[in-house]
């Protein structure tokens, strides 16, 4: 994967509703620099809202593959490439 687990800045524009979890927040983005994929951010706290305009700040990751789940896979149904 291209940048993968290197600090990355770019500018993403937030194409899904965020959803609340327990101790973070998640949010899907489309990077201006891409015609195609999505990136899933995890952040600790954000005001961030469909269809805002973010900068975001960060390494990029694949999603990993666990003993029993696949979470790369389940994410790539739905466009997401990195988290």
């Amino acid at each position: 994967m291209l940048y993968e687990n290197q600090e990355v800045e770019f500018r993403a524009k937030v194409v899904k509703a965020p959803e609340e979890r327990l101790s973070s927040t998640h949010h899907v983005v489309r990077p201006e620099f891409v015609s195609r994929g999505r990136v899933l951010l995890i952040t600790k706290e954000s005001g961030a809202r469909y269809g805002d305009a973010v900068l975001v700040r960060g390494k990029l990751e694949r999603p990993g593959v666990f003993e029993d789940f696949n979470y790369e896979a389940f994410l790539a149904k739905d466009g997401i490439y990195a988290i």
